[in-house]
């Protein structure tokens, strides 16, 4: 699990927009972090945001990351 999916995991908000801040010069970090798997069940940031239904996070990552929302996770 990356930072950024920690975020969307732990609904961070505050740390979230650091982060964005932070890599806001730096899209193909914020790409890579967005499309990074998680090791055990397969999935990435968007996933995660999506299971918690905050459509904050979701649609950030989306417009900040690049995040594809029709991304399934690799074992489906």
């Amino acid at each position: 699990m990356n930072i950024l999916q920690l975020c969307c995991f732990e609904e961070s908000v505050k740390i979230f927009d650091y982060l964005t801040r932070f890599l806001n010069n730096d899209s193909a970090i914020k790409f890579e972090l967005a499309k990074h798997r998680d090791n055990v069940m397969g999935v990435q940031a968007i996933h995660l945001a999506s299971a918690g239904g905050n459509r904050y996070f979701i649609d950030k990552l989306i417009e900040q990351y690049g995040a594809d929302p029709k991304e399934k996770t690799e074992y489906n």
